[in-house]
């Protein structure tokens, strides 16, 4: 389905000031991450043809946005947490507006991954000193993170017999209704760290791409030096907070991102299957809606 990149991204930008606003009045630290940083720095504003914004927040202040989210958000903005989500596979949150509809291609068959246009907001946490401990501690997670995966994956959706059998012996060790029972492992886990106590900080809802992929430049883990402290920036007709130490982090994760990437790679990573501007995502999960469409 076409996306109007530029309308949804302003709608985002509204998200995204509410977000602002919490963070200010609880005094919660909060990063520009990813696509949504190189766009501040490199574009003063969203890569044009970027549809979504990745905010991460030290652990610490994530679980107490959480806490306090879903009573100071107002309308029409609402949380969307895989802790009481059963499809949702991701370890972090969404913010997203209740009066639109943003629903991507593999959300389609699950009524309650429906929502509306959104901003992410991901967990970043402190490791254990040592580079040992470290790898073991990234590592120990990564495993959590597969498995929290398959545990909110339908066996439908594992295209290959390992992933249909891993979703089956999960299955039988979890009630459905336990959601949430990884997710709490790895909160667990890195709430033994605090934030400011080591010499690098990772990504907690990031699996490496490949478990072959097991040496000391392990994915998703950066310098907490870079992330001490946070910097402002212009975005849009706003301001965002990036990590202060925002280059060697976008050098260590995409490398050169000064460089625009090829036309062929400018487009939006997201498949959307139902996009309206105008109408809430509950709309489409009436019996008027699906007797439009058959």
């Amino acid at each position: 389905m076409d996306v109007d990149i530029r309308k949804t991204q302003l709608v985002e930008l509204q998200i995204l000031k509410e977000f602002k606003r919490i963070c200010a009045e609880y005094d919660l630290k909060y990063f520009a991450i990813g696509g949504t940083c190189i766009g501040a720095i490199r574009h003063h504003g969203f890569i044009p043809w970027d549809d979504d914004i990745d905010v991460a927040m030290p652990f610490e202040d994530y679980m107490k946005f959480l806490s306090i989210a879903k009573d100071v958000l107002q309308s029409p903005y609402a949380l969307y947490d895989p802790r009481n989500t059963e499809h949702w596979r991701c370890n972090f949150v969404k913010i997203h507006d209740t009066s639109t509809t943003f629903v991507e291609e593999n959300c389609m068959l699950y009524k309650e991954r429906y929502a509306g246009v959104y901003i992410d907001i991901m967990p970043i946490c402190g490791l254990p000193n040592g580079r040992i401990r470290q790898w073991v501690s990234k590592h120990y997670v990564d495993n959590k993170l597969l498995l929290n995966q398959n545990l909110h994956t339908e066996s439908s959706d594992h295209p290959k017999i390992t992933g249909k059998v891993l979703y089956s012996l999960i299955k039988a060790h979890h009630d459905r209704g336990d959601f949430d029972h990884f997710t709490k492992i790895i909160d667990k886990k890195y709430g033994r760290y605090k934030f400011a106590n080591s010499d690098r900080v990772i990504f907690a809802w990031r699996r490496c791409r490949s478990f072959i992929n097991r040496n000391w430049n392990y994915e998703s883990v950066f310098y907490y030096e870079d992330f001490a402290d946070s910097v402002e920036v212009p975005f849009e007709d706003t301001t965002i907070s990036v990590p202060k130490g925002y280059d060697r982090y976008l050098r260590m994760d995409f490398g050169d991102y000064m460089t625009l990437p090829p036309e062929a790679k400018q487009v939006p990573h997201h498949k959307i299957d139902i996009y309206d501007l105008d109408k809430p995502y509950i709309y489409y999960l009436n019996a008027n809606f699906k007797e439009e469409m058959e």
